[in-house]
């Protein structure tokens, strides 16, 4: 699970499954404060790093995370 906090505060949380090597992202969830201010992107892109430095493919559950990442050039390397 990542979580993400702005100053000690919580603010949202990614959660994803380890499946045949893969991380598997499932949910992501914002505090409802937060909101329409493109958390749950950063949360996408925390867990593509994260990823990346770890030399681990994601898969994609979550639709958000199919949404913003099948189909798109600079995600391949992580698909």
């Amino acid at each position: 699970m990542f979580r993400f906090c702005s100053n000690g505060v919580f603010i949202g949380e990614f959660k994803f499954y380890l499946i045949d090597g893969k991380w598997a992202v499932i949910h992501s969830g914002v505090r409802p404060a937060y909101v329409w201010q493109g958390i749950a992107r950063r949360l996408v892109i925390c867990v593509i790093e994260a990823a990346r430095s770890n030399q681990v493919k994601i898969l994609p559950i979550y639709t958000y995370a199919i949404k913003l990442m099948e189909g798109k050039d600079e995600f391949k390397d992580v698909l």
